[in-house]
């Protein structure tokens, strides 16, 4: 080649070099198997064209055995008062792990519990001086996938205010979805799980958890979180012009729709959770994994935590028949009520609403013998549970927890929550840590699905958070369809306090909705 022409093909090279900066700055997808290889978390710093958002961006996909089932999948977090932490990254560096353990669940169905996964952290910088850090940390299970964000401590961010994420679902196809579409944040999770298609959840949306997903390339999945504490719980909505995706939704504190997150660095948000199998029913043999992403236990005696079931005067309309006093709120029902759990050997009575002030949960009202009622209780050998409304217990638990202690009292059922925001959420764990401290066991009603507290905290034994059999006191809706539908949806997330049991079954076309002696 003469030297003239080797020149101008040397500058012609040198300005094709130089005018593709943007694949220079995207570093290689780095990538996380499950232990045995079948399902894949890659993660791409990429710029993908619209309807994605411009820039280089963090994206996440997920595979099932070379199946794609979600496509790229933003990743970002949007701050009140500062800009989104979200975009114009470089990879600071990554760090892989590999863990595999046994746990004794002294209180689950499955009691030997297996924590085995492969881990990829990845640390990302924003660009320029002092940008800010965001590490993001994705696990993956032979049967599920599980990511986090952490805020690392550091001087270019130290408070802040989150006011939503950008984390997305973006699925590969057309898919098929059982829906708890809630209507609005403030929810006690009571309704149906609808069959229907992705593509129906609109952007306005509030689909609540877990979200059961038969995706077109043929796995089953289902969306929902583990170890949610100090932050605000998840709902999920459509995404405006993309089809086939959802897009996180944090629950807004009271009188604040831009405030979701309020805290300081270091900080790290729940676990956005995949369960994944072929079947359904692979779905619950993953639900474990909800336990495996929290802390383990802080109780380090837990003997004194007795699950078991509960006579319940409220669910009976405090009915008694043959009696010679009047049923109701009063130490005689209560008493009868402790004799059929006696005989029926059931290990609990739960006393309900009305047995004190609903402001006021340290006085008995007067028509309650509280220690006559313990009294007889201790004789036949069953534990007492108390009814709570959550603002009483939030004024005055740190009086009422040592006196039910020093009374005898068993447990409490906390009631009428009805949100999931941070300062909510942060509730229920003073709840559990105060209780644990009294030795009680807690319910907590009106309550969100569990994230699986009960590992760290196992005095809490269920929660409600579920259209429970109670519906068929003024309703219809309590169904066999419905019944069948929850061990692959809402039961996923953890344990429910359905009100498993009646004594007057009925058919479809013999049912009818009654308080008194209500049928199932």
């Amino acid at each position: 080649m003469p030297r003239f022409a080797e020149k101008r093909f040397l500058a012609f090279l040198a300005a094709l070099i130089l005018a593709a900066p943007v694949s220079a700055a995207e570093p290689p997808a780095l990538s996380v198997r499950s232990p045995d290889g079948a399902l894949a978390v890659l993660f791409e710093l990429k710029s993908n064209p619209a309807p994605y958002l411009p820039g280089i961006r963090a994206y996440y996909r997920v595979t099932d055995k070379g199946k794609t089932l979600l496509k790229d999948s933003p990743l970002g977090l949007d701050f009140l008062g500062a800009p989104p932490l979200g975009s114009e990254f470089v990879l600071a560096g990554s760090n892989r792990e590999s863990h595999d353990s046994t746990w004794t669940n002294d209180f689950g169905a499955q009691r030997q519990v297996r924590d085995h996964f492969n881990q990829l952290t990845i640390s990302l910088r924003e660009r320029g001086a002092g940008g800010r850090r965001l590490d993001l940390v994705f696990r993956a299970y032979d049967n599920a996938v599980a990511f986090r964000y952490q805020l690392p401590e550091q001087d270019s961010l130290k408070q802040f205010t989150i006011s939503s994420e950008d984390t997305g679902f973006y699925f590969a196809g057309p898919a098929k979805v059982f829906a708890l579409d809630l209507g609005s944040m403030t929810t006690s999770y009571e309704s149906e799980f609808r069959p229907e298609s992705l593509e129906d959840i609109k952007p306005t949306s509030t689909i609540g958890e877990p979200l059961l997903v038969h995706t077109s390339a043929g796995p089953w999945l289902a969306i929902t979180e583990a170890d949610l504490s100090d932050y605000a719980g998840m709902y999920l909505r459509g995404v405006r012009g993309v089809s086939q995706a959802l897009m996180l939704r944090l629950s807004p504190l009271p009188d604040h729709s831009d405030h979701a997150v309020v805290g300081s660095t270091p900080k790290s948000s729940p676990w956005r959770v995949l369960l994944i199998g072929d079947e359904p029913t692979a779905l619950i043999q993953a639900s474990p994994i909800i336990l495996n992403l929290n802390p383990p236990s802080k109780i380090a005696d837990t003997t004194w935590i007795k699950p078991g079931k509960s006579a319940w005067d409220w669910w009976s309309g405090s009915f008694a028949s043959g009696v010679d006093f009047k049923p109701g709120m009063n130490t005689a029902t209560m008493e009868h009520y402790i004799d059929f759990a006696a005989q029926a050997h059931l290990q609990y009575m739960l006393i309900d609403a009305g047995w004190s002030p609903e402001d006021d949960i340290l006085h008995p009202v007067s028509a309650i013998d509280m220690p006559a009622i313990l009294a007889h209780a201790r004789d036949q050998g069953v534990r007492i549970l108390l009814w709570l409304r959550w603002d009483a217990v939030n004024k005055q638990m740190d009086e009422a927890f040592p006196l039910y202690e020093q009374w005898g009292v068993a447990g409490v059922k906390v009631d009428y929550m009805d949100r999931n925001h941070q300062e909510m959420v942060n509730f229920y764990q003073r709840v559990v840590e105060k209780a644990a401290a009294h030795h009680l066991v807690v319910d907590f009603h009106g309550a969100y699905p569990p994230t699986g507290l009960e590992r760290t905290y196992p005095n809490q034994l269920t929660r409600e958070g579920v259209m429970g059999m109670e519906y068929s006191k003024w309703s219809t809706r309590a169904t066999p369809e419905h019944d069948v539908t929850l061990p692959f949806t809402r039961f996923l997330a953890g344990p429910a306090d359905y009100t498993p049991g009646c004594f007057h079954n009925a058919t479809r076309a013999q049912f009818k909705p009654q308080h008194l002696q209500p049928m199932c």
